[in-house]
């Protein structure tokens, strides 16, 4: 598991895959990742506005999922919207 002081109100964090053609979903819920979880591209940023443990999986047809990575972000300083 990675751990991340972002000192700033708002981070993005680069999700990818050494594999090509899979799917990632991820989770910001402290869950792994299901089959209906949201989607993001290998390389595709997801936005975090606050603290977080950001969970992400790979799908490919006809293999298991991969394992789960986890990442823990601290997010200093209030957000604004």
């Amino acid at each position: 598991m990675q751990r991340h002081l972002m000192k700033s109100k708002i981070h993005r964090a680069t999700i990818t895959s050494a594999e090509s053609g899979v799917t990632i979903r991820y989770t910001t819920t402290g869950l792994d990742p299901t089959d209906q979880d949201a989607v993001v591209g290998s390389g595709g940023m997801v936005t975090l506005g606050r603290s977080v443990r950001l969970k992400a999986r790979a799908w490919r047809a006809g293999v298991s999922p991969s394992p789960v990575a986890v990442a823990d972000f601290d997010i200093v300083g209030a957000v604004t919207a």
